[in-house]
């Protein structure tokens, strides 16, 4: 047991080592040396990770890096995320799934399952458990194991440009805005798309999500 703690510490050392020389490199999810961004999947996080000036950035969970880093090499950091409304969300992780790719281009996680899927049959596959982690409750992406909050901001998709121009100057003490393509707004498109019987099964997939970030239908 002793040897496994050892072994464990060892790999958090090298893990916080390299996460800290990604600062100074601008990959993954490190925005600054003082910065981790934790990517929600579709909630603007390509275009936020480009204007910090990163080439990509990964879908970890905050979880799994304070794990991976160790819980004081974590803290050291200022972290964020942003969230979406989760109805929102869902058609458009619905739309990119049915999008045919390129050849050259990997195709989305689930598009052989949902390219000729309606939206009553992706949500069944989704309360089934049989679509990718990107389609998880947006707090898995955020909380610990005991359901605490483990991030220090989270911004609003539908604020996108203020909440995105708080984190910037937070991080960096400067304003960043997205461009106009990216500005987010709060249009409710999907109340006019989304049939009931969808509405509700995400109401019920996302409860937690509804409840901790107070978003409604």
């Amino acid at each position: 047991m002793h040897i496994l703690s050892q072994r464990l510490r060892r790999f958090r050392n090298i893990v916080a080592a390299e996460v800290l020389n990604l600062a100074y490199t601008g990959k993954a999810n490190v925005v600054s040396s003082n910065a981790l961004f934790i990517h929600i999947p579709h909630n603007a996080g390509e275009a936020i990770s480009s204007a910090f000036g990163l080439s990509s950035s990964d879908h970890y969970t905050a979880r799994e890096l304070n794990w991976w880093m160790g819980k004081r090499c974590y803290e050291r950091f200022f972290t964020f995320c942003f969230v979406r409304n989760p109805y929102d969300r869902f058609l458009s992780l619905y739309r990119n799934a049915r999008s045919p790719r390129e050849e050259s281009e990997h195709s989305a996680a689930d598009y052989e399952l949902l390219r000729n899927a309606d939206l009553e049959t992706c949500a069944e596959l989704l309360l089934l458990g049989k679509l990718s982690r990107q389609w998880h409750p947006q707090t898995s992406w955020f909380l610990n194991d005991t359901g605490e909050i483990i991030v220090d901001y989270i911004g609003r998709y539908e604020t996108l440009n203020e909440d995105l121009a708080f984190v910037s100057q937070r991080i960096c003490g400067e304003y960043l805005l997205m461009p106009d393509r990216h500005t987010a707004g709060n249009d409710k498109a999907y109340r006019r798309i989304l049939p009931d019987s969808v509405t509700d099964a995400l109401s019920r997939y996302y409860m937690q999500d509804m409840a901790m970030l107070g978003y409604t239908f």
